[in-house]
């Protein structure tokens, strides 16, 4: 018998204490964008590692932010000013911060842009016709609460200060 679920509570408790590893510790739904068609790959790597995520279309994901605890916004580079991801990632973290729910953005490797690199990358979004003709779009730094780096969780605006992609005149040609 498992007993009332008071004692599976404490139980529980005691298992996040003490290492434990019980996969009822946390009751957890993830939702994945499926922005540009691009969730359901996602949403197989995570059925293949056991999870069951829940495949959100994009007329739903601002409501879907609305709704979460946190909001995690995969991002294709990061500078001084924001960061540049998925087309509908705005609308999620305006939604998100408006009701209160924490935005976390990644960066990987080589993601963090320094501040000329930066300008550069975001003139050549501009030549890409107009914002909502893109698939990518630029999230203010001011939306986004938390960075998660490949050394750990840091500030936004710190993870914006820690550029990590070398700066190049090549990188800058390719920009101009």
């Amino acid at each position: 018998a498992r007993g009332t679920e008071a004692d599976r509570l404490q139980q529980d408790e005691v298992g996040v204490g003490s290492g434990g590893s019980d996969a009822s510790l946390v009751d957890v739904t993830m939702m994945v964008g499926d922005a540009l068609d691009e969730g359901s790959s996602l949403v197989r790597r995570l059925e293949r590692s056991g999870h069951q995520p829940v495949l959100v279309d994009e007329r739903g994901i601002a409501s879907a932010a609305a709704d979460a605890d946190l909001v995690l916004l995969e991002s294709v580079g990061l500078g001084s000013t924001g960061i540049v991801a998925t087309v509908g990632s705005l609308g999620a973290a305006a939604t998100a911060h408006q009701a209160g729910v924490p935005v976390w953005a990644t960066s990987g490797v080589g993601r963090v842009l320094p501040g000329r690199l930066w300008e550069a990358y975001l003139r050549r979004l501009d030549e890409d016709g107009e914002p909502w003709e893109r698939d990518t779009e630029v999230v203010p730094l001011g939306l986004i609460d938390q960075v998660v780096t490949p050394s750990g969780l840091v500030h936004a605006s710190q993870a914006a200060l820690r550029a990590d992609c070398p700066m190049a005149a090549e990188l800058l040609k390719a920009f101009d």
